[in-house]
């Protein structure tokens, strides 16, 4: 679920919106499940919110660090299997 998160929020920051939305719809069932079982999205959606912060600290570096940052997570194994289309090879 986070790192669906994390590359989602990555990817908007990038302006790769296309995989931004890939990256959210593999936990929407999750996030589905949540709300079912009467537990509050919002408040993990904050969590996972703080959670990036310290995991990718934009906030320490300077404007090329901070892509530096973003790219690696973007670039990293996970991300890129969540950018890719269910079913499809991306």
């Amino acid at each position: 679920m986070y790192e669906a998160f994390k590359c989602a929020k990555v990817a908007t920051l990038l302006e790769q919106e296309e995989h931004a939305e890939a990256a959210m719809n593999s936990a929407l069932p999750y996030m589905q499940e949540l709300e079912e079982e009467g537990d509050n999205p919002g408040r993990l959606v904050l969590q996972m919110n703080q959670r990036f912060q310290d995991d990718v600290p934009l906030y320490r570096t300077t404007i090329d660090g901070q892509m530096v940052l973003l790219y690696r997570v973007y670039k990293s194994n996970d991300c890129q299997s969540l950018y890719k289309p269910a079913g499809g090879s991306g």
